[in-house]
């Protein structure tokens, strides 16, 4: 699923995707120092994807919804809050080399239909 954080567009695997959301400010609480969030009688951690990735024109703070991808690796979910949905696509994983690489969060990289290049993220990174 393509998704877009401010300009930048990116891709995240629709294996580890179980839902996509839309999620109000008022929703999100904060537990320990975490952010939160009730999805099906659970709650489940909010992952900030502007934070991780230093994104520098979206800011998540500044919006009353956001959108969410709901992803899970074994039984861990978590809510990963997200710009604007693009749409489903079928994308080929480039390898990134030596680039990117104290980023874990990022595992490929794919030139899209437009010849922008998009990067990959790694579900399983975001979810500990």
């Amino acid at each position: 699923m393509l998704i877009k954080l401010g300009s930048e567009k990116y891709a995240i695997p629709l294996s580890s995707i179980m839902e996509t959301s839309i999620v109000r400010r008022d929703q999100v609480h904060h537990i320990h120092g975490s952010s939160m969030i009730e999805f099906r009688g659970a709650i489940i951690p909010v992952v900030s994807l502007s934070k991780l990735l230093e994104s520098p024109d979206f800011d998540e703070l500044t919006e009353n919804e956001t959108e969410v991808v709901i992803i899970r690796k074994g039984e861990k979910w978590a809510a990963v809050m997200v710009d604007e949905f693009i749409g489903q696509s079928d994308i080929v994983l480039k390898p990134l080399g030596k680039y990117l690489s104290n980023t874990a969060v990022v595992s490929g990289a794919t030139i899209l239909g437009d010849g922008q290049v998009a990067l990959i993220i790694d579900p399983n990174a975001l979810i500990k």
